[in-house]
Order: C-alpha cells, then sequence, then structure tokens
C-alpha cells in the first residue's frame, strides 16, 4: 500500500525513473528533518529557563519541595502588560509564560494567620522572623530565584494555593512545571539586598480593589514585585504607591517589610487607601487607623503582637537562640512555617510545623 501510495505521489511530480524518485526523496527526507530541528530549537529556546528551572525541583523533606529558576521567568513582561487585578487573571498569564497554555490553573480560596517581627542582632545587624498559620495540611515549596533582571531571593509558598487541584505532586516534568508558578504566589521572602516582605490576613473582611490606571497586582505578585526590584523600605514604598492593589483569596492583607538598615514597617490597605506605620512587630489586626486593635480582628492575634513587642523591648539586641526562642513563643498548632532571615549569613533557615530541631536552610545571591 505505501509503495502504491509513493508511487502515485511521484508520478503526480511527473517523475518516472529511479533516479529522479530518489533525489525527490532525499530532498523530502532532508526538509522533515529540517522541519523537526526547528520545531525541537522552538521548544527548547521557549522552554529553556523553565525547563532547568523543572528539573532542580527536589523534595529534601516529606511536605517540602524546592527549586532554583535562574534566567526570565516573565515577571517584566507581566509588569508591561499591565499586571492583573485578580487571580484568574494572574494565573492565565503565568501558565501562557511557564507553560505556554499547556497547563491552566484555578485560584483557591483560604484562610491564614502570621506572625512577623524584625529586631536588631547582636552582630549588629537586623533579623526577621516570621510563622506562617494555615488551617490546611498542603505541601511547601521554597524557590530560589536569579532573574536577568532584578534581584536574586528566596521565598517561600503553599502549593495548594497554586490551584493545581487535591492530590497534585511536582512528580512528572510537567508537574515540575506546573510547580515554577510558585514565583508568582510568594507569602514571604528575602532578597540579595536583605528586603524581607511577608503577607499577613487582617482580621476582618475588608478587600482592596483599587481602581486607578496604574499598574494593577493582587498581593503575591506584590511581593514579587518587591522581591525582584527594591532594595530598602524605601524604595518598596515607592513601587507600592505606584500599584493599584487587589486582594487575594477575598481577604484583607497587610504586609510587614523590614530592610539591612532595620527600618520596618507595616503597609496596610484601609478604605482603598494605603497606609504606612512603622513597625518592628506585625500579626493580624491593623496597626493604622480607626480599625487599630478592632476587637473584630481575632484575640489571639493581640497577644502574639504584644507578646514578641515585649520580648524586643525587653532584651535589645538579640542573638540566634534568642530570636529562635521568640519566635517560638507564637508557634500555634496551625503554623505550617517559621522562618528566620538571616542578614549576615545572606540566608533564610525554614522550619516545618513547629519543629525547630530540622531547619532547612536556604542561601541568597547569585
Amino acid at each position: 500500500m505505501r509503495r502504491e501510495v509513493m508511487g502515485r505521489f511521484f508520478i503526480t511530480l511527473g517523475c518516472d525513473n529511479f533516479e529522479q524518485k530518489m533525489k525527490i526523496a532525499k530532498m523530502i527526507l532532508f526538509v522533515s528533518a529540517a522541519l523537526a530541528l526547528v520545531v525541537v530549537g522552538y521548544f527548547a529556546a521557549a522552554f529553556a529557563d523553565s525547563f532547568a528551572a523543572a528539573q532542580s525541583v527536589e523534595s529534601p523533606a516529606e511536605g517540602l519541595y524546592t527549586f532554583t529558576y535562574s534566567g526570565d521567568y516573565g515577571f517584566s513582561e507581566f509588569i508591561e502588560r499591565g499586571g492583573a487585578s485578580s487571580a484568574e487573571e494572574m494565573a492565565g498569564y503565568i501558565t501562557e509564560f511557564l507553560t505556554h497554555g499547556f497547563v491552566k490553573a484555578q485560584p483557591v480560596a483560604a484562610e491564614f494567620g502570621c506572625s512577623a517581627a524584625t529586631v536588631a542582632a547582636a552582630d549588629g545587624g537586623f533579623w526577621t522572623v516570621r510563622n506562617f498559620d494555615w488551617e490546611g495540611d498542603s505541601d511547601m515549596v521554597v524557590m530560589r530565584t536569579v532573574p536577568n533582571d532584578g534581584y536574586a531571593s528566596v521565598a517561600a509558598s503553599n502549593i495548594e494555593f497554586l490551584g493545581f487541584g487535591e492530590g497534585y505532586a511536582p512528580r512528572s516534568m510537567m508537574e515540575r512545571m506546573m510547580l515554577l508558578a510558585a514565583i508568582y504566589v510568594p507569602l514571604d521572602g528575602m532578597n540579595e539586598k536583605g528586603l524581607c516582605v511577608a503577607d499577613l490576613i487582617v482580621g476582618d473582611g475588608q478587600t482592596t480593589n483599587q481602581m486607578t490606571e496604574k499598574l494593577d497586582l493582587t498581593t503575591t505578585s506584590a511581593i514579587r514585585l518587591l522581591l525582584d526590584r527594591a532594595a530598602d523600605v524605601e524604595e518598596a514604598i515607592g513601587l507600592l504607591e505606584g500599584c493599584d492593589m487587589h486582594s487575594d483569596i477575598g481577604r484583607a492583607h497587610h504586609l510587614a517589610i523590614s530592610d539591612s538598615n532595620g527600618r520596618s514597617v507595616v503597609v496596610e490597605w484601609i478604605d482603598d487607601e494605603m497606609v504606612v506605620t512603622e513597625s518592628a512587630v506585625c500579626t493580624n489586626h491593623y496597626l493604622a487607623g480607626a480599625r487599630a486593635r478592632d476587637v473584630a480582628a481575632m484575640e489571639d492575634s493581640f497577644v502574639r503582637y504584644d507578646s514578641m513587642a515585649e520580648a524586643i523591648g525587653s532584651s535589645g539586641r538579640m542573638g540566634a537562640e534568642q530570636v529562635e526562642k521568640m519566635i517560638k513563643m507564637v508557634v500555634r498548632d496551625g503554623t505550617r512555617w517559621s522562618a528566620i532571615f538571616d542578614r549576615s549569613r545572606m540566608e533564610v533557615r525554614y522550619y516545618l510545623g513547629g519543629d525547630f530541631a530540622a531547619p532547612y536552610s536556604f542561601a541568597i545571591g547569585r
């Protein structure tokens, strides 16, 4: 059958001798091979950085995944397009860039609350600590990013927030590429300049949805912007002032931001207005405006805030053991991870589920 089809093909071309047939056959094979190389080359170029990052995915402990992404993960293009005003819009862009549309994600709503504090270090620098508290039981992902046009950083996220469904785990190459979406959904992190950012829920139902002509960002994509492009608190505030903020997961958020100079602020959005409060401590109640210490917030938030503020006020500069002791004070049953951001060593130490006997350390830099 194949010989008959080829025979008819050659007759159509007006070929009736063996030599001509062989020349045409070779030409067809050459063109096919060239086209195959072009296709392979296209995908290799399109996915080069993503593929290398996916290959770097590891699981150093149960419930923890890590990867390193060096190169272009599309954030500059995301900004140039105007950002995104919702998790759905952001998910569309992420899957378009990182998987070229092969994978789709659905954002997940969730409840979480946390504690964060910045304190002077005994060696003259500054520590930042953070607990991420959340009722769920999904895995954690720690990402080390080294962008072409921004600062290197280490940041953490919760895999369930990526929206790939129950039971998702990055085992196959495609599933590993899906994990790279975490780059756009950081919940805390520190960059090579020592800027540290943490996302904390505020204890009321109000959301932020600023509507002007500025760049649109969701809570987590704003954290990525700061980690990639802000060297200190002043620059971070300037970047946030240039954005329209839109709340993730339908909840109110505030950001604890600190830097290598020891400046520490909490940025809140009250009635869609951005407010900056100088504070070394942040939990889950407002620090500014009429809602400050509002009784609608969780009472436990006040307890955690006051205990950390008291520890900082009574100790002055802290050593590593004192810092660890302070963050242990506010660990709860729902604490998914704790983090100590060490600016002296330029590393982040993460502790899973309140287990401070088993730190996982990640160096920041190029």
